[in-house]
Formats: structure tokens, sequence, C-alpha cells
């Protein structure tokens, strides 16, 4: 089994826990992405998810420049070293019900495996030209 490098989303956009949830949405929307590492002087302290994002644009009162990362995002993201096979990922992945897993490598944020790149993963499995 492939380790999960072949597969991860390399250097994804990664936010601070203190920058507003204006910004997060402003990074989603212009790396196309819908998961984004929350980094705090080098170290993965969270994750913020585009369904976060969206629990927050229900709530009518709430104004987005005004909330702060940190206060959205998921503390205890789900990460794994570089080295890591790809079967124990996916196995990850479905056991703690997870869009997304954060790489990294010494300590610091190298990459996103996300449900799309597990699909990658499975159409090259079964053969697929996924292209």
């Amino acid at each position: 089994m492939p380790d999960v490098r072949r597969y991860v989303t390399r250097c994804p956009p990664t936010l601070a826990p203190r920058d507003p949830v204006s910004h997060a949405h402003r990074v989603m929307q212009e790396h196309r992405c819908r998961h984004v590492p929350v980094v705090d002087g080098g170290s993965l302290v969270g994750i913020v998810t585009d369904r976060d994002l969206l629990v927050l644009q229900g709530m009518r009162a709430v104004e987005p420049d005004h909330v702060l990362v940190e206060q959205i995002m998921s503390k205890m993201p789900v990460a794994v070293p570089g080295e890591t096979g790809l079967d124990k990922v996916l196995e990850l992945m479905s056991a703690k019900r997870v869009d997304a897993i954060v790489v990294i490598d010494q300590g610091c944020v190298v990459g996103l495996v996300t449900a799309v790149d597990a699909l990658h993963a499975l159409a090259d499995a079964l053969g697929c030209n996924a292209g």
C-alpha cells in the first residue's frame, strides 16, 4: 500500500487562530477548498471546514469580521505523518468520520488528504482513468 504522500494535496493554505472568519471564507474561495488547517507558531492547532462557515452564516446576528477562526475551528484535527500508509489514512477517515486529514512532517503542516483525494486513490486501485 503506498504511503499517503502519493495522494496528498500539498502545501494547503493555512489560517491563524486570530484570523477573522471572513478571511477564512476568502481563503476557501480563492483556493477552491473546503478544509483549511489552522496553525499557530508553526504548529497545527485546528481545522476549519466549509461546514463551520455555513453554520456561522446561518446565525443572522453574527458578523464574520468579528468572529475569529479559533472560535469556530475544530481543535483536535486528525493528523498523520507523511509516511503513514494510505490504508491507515482511509481507515482513520472512516472511523473518525472526517472528510480531511492533515499531513504533518516534523510538526509542520505539509499537506491535506481529503475525501476527493481518497476517491482518486480508489480510482487508481480500480484501474480507472480519473483524469
